[in-house]
């Protein structure tokens, strides 16, 4: 089957594209122009990807508040769906494949069941060690945590790195600089041997330049490559063009020919091909409303492309194990609102569960976190904070599912009385059980967030025993909390403390467990 594009004629196009629409069970297309205005923003929009399915567009988008390092963040992963001709409000696509560096799709799986990722994916907070690429396979809505993908000598010295994979899944074109590069960044093209990626190998002089090559993309036939370059001639800061494999070597190549139907005097990025040929996305800045944003082009109705076999089985990263390729997640969503007003605030929610950790920094006009917890924990902390508010920290043990929580942050101002519960003294003495020292963590936190701040700590007993004693008990207990405080750097200055013995009781002192909640400490702010 052909499909050609640009310079070839074929009367049965029509009845091509439908053949290959069967082939591939693809569950849309309407005709006319694909509407992106939904996905662009003020942001940059870049490196989009079509999933198999033709109906998944994802793509990368910097600097969004709703990114997982919110607008310092450089790039995260979104995703849009199609209904009509118009593509959907993208949705940020979890916390599973996005973390707060730059995270971007390389390709898919021909049957859709596995994404491909530029870098690799660490399990703690730290910067990756090495770029290459990772995987991450299907489970329902959401994607499991990425796992490393081999490149036998792989090798990128460059910040930069784009490529995609091709349709057939078994060609990778990655843009990097690596051994034997011309210049700043040249295209490397490798090959899936069924465990592997073979060593990246340069597409050679006809394409690489002195300067950049970047985002190179495959036709359905594997032979005709797009790629965006400022060392070729063009209009702009990067033009795409357009070459075509002349024999099996992968360095014999046709002279890239300029798309100046396209390109303009800005940046354009990322020419991929729809899985039924009739149109393309790409990216540019041009009539953009901020950075990158991504536009449509009709492909002429005489294109014609062979299309590659397709082998659905081309990888088997651990489908005969799938309970440890992909790990049962469950949802756990919410929300957090100042609690005397109601409104919604900027906030970091972190939670923690065994070898998992995962945080998010969500800013207005976002409101909802959402978290993808593997299903193989009993129980996860999660730290709720914000600047002038009292931080929120709640155990949750997992059942079967996670309703949403709403969490209602005390803003901090004078007079506020800070009651924290789980500050504990040995009995009758004003030694501290170690169970304290987290909860007291608390406060140096706030008090270091808010060099301002100063307060006034209030130590209280019950009123059994000699009131003179429980008033001196309590005096000292204040001390103690004191001391700790400025064992953990905050100024003696912003701490003031007094015992008030029993004499201010919050519930009865009729029974031992109502007793005991008049047995506290309290924090009172007094600036602010």
């Amino acid at each position: 089957m052909k499909i050609d594009y640009l310079n070839r004629n074929n009367p049965n196009i029509v009845k091509n594209i439908f053949v290959y629409f069967l082939f591939f069970l693809v569950p849309f297309f309407s005709f006319g122009q694909y509407d992106f205005s939904r996905i662009n923003s003020k942001n940059n929009e870049i490196y989009p990807v079509l999933h198999p399915n033709g109906s998944e567009l994802y793509f990368t988008r910097a600097n969004d508040v709703g990114n997982i390092g919110g607008q310092k963040d450089e790039g995260d992963i979104w995703v849009s769906t199609l209904e009509g001709n118009v593509w959907s409000q993208p949705r940020h696509a979890g916390s599973t494949i996005n973390n707060r560096f730059f995270n971007s799709v390389v390709g898919f799986s021909p049957d859709g069941k596995i994404m491909f990722l530029h870098r690799r994916y660490p399990t703690d907070d730290k910067p990756p060690k090495s770029q290459g690429l990772s995987y991450s396979m299907r489970s329902g809505d959401t994607w499991t945590f990425p796992k490393p993908v081999d490149i036998k000598y792989f090798k990128n010295t460059s910040d930069h790195q784009s490529g995609s994979l091709s349709a057939d899944g078994k060609i990778l074109l990655l843009a990097m600089n690596s051994f034997s590069s011309r210049g700043k960044e040249d295209i490397y093209v490798c090959f899936w041997n069924g465990n592997e990626f073979s060593q990246p190998q340069n597409l050679g002089s006809t394409i690489n330049t002195s300067d950049q090559e970047m985002t190179p993309t495959l036709a359905p036939d594997n032979k005709t490559l797009f790629f965006s370059s400022n060392g070729h001639p063009g209009k702009g800061g990067r033009d795409i063009f357009r070459s075509e494999r002349l024999d099996g070597s992968w360095t014999n190549w046709s002279k890239p020919i300029n798309l100046e139907d396209i390109n303009t005097e800005g940046v354009e990025l990322s020419f991929l091909i729809s899985p039924d040929m009739s149109w393309s996305i790409y990216t540019s800045t041009v009539n953009s409303d901020g950075f990158g944003d991504l536009n449509f082009y009709e492909l002429p109705q005489d294109s014609v492309y062979e299309v590659a076999a397709v082998d659905s089985s081309t990888f088997q990263f651990e489908t005969e194990t799938p309970e440890e390729a992909v790990q049962p997640e469950k949802i756990f969503t919410g929300r957090v609102l100042n609690e005397k007003t109601r409104d919604y605030v900027s906030y970091t929610v972190k939670i923690r569960g065994g070898d998992y950790i995962d945080s998010l920094n969500i800013t207005p006009p976002q409101r909802q976190f959402k978290f993808f917890v593997p299903d193989n924990l009993d129980r996860i902390y999660v730290d709720v904070k914000a600047y002038a508010y009292m931080p929120i920290t709640e155990t949750i043990r997992l059942g079967n599912s996670l309703n949403e929580r709403v969490y209602y942050l005390k803003p901090l101002e004078v007079g506020m009385t800070m009651k924290l519960d789980k500050i504990y003294f040995e009995r009758g003495q004003p030694t501290l059980v170690d169970s304290s020292y987290s909860e007291l963590d608390k406060v140096v936190n706030v008090m270091t967030e808010n060099p301002t701040m100063e307060i006034e700590l209030a130590g209280h007993t019950d009123n059994q025993g000699d009131s003179q004693k429980n008033l001196e008990l309590s005096q000292a207990r204040v001390e103690t909390v004191r001391n700790y405080l400025v064992s953990r750097g905050i100024a003696e200055t912003r701490i003031k403390g007094k015992g008030y013995g029993g004499s201010r009781p919050i519930a009865s002192n009729a029974s031992e467990e109502t007793r005991k909640l008049n047995r506290r400490v309290e924090f009172i702010i007094t600036k602010f």
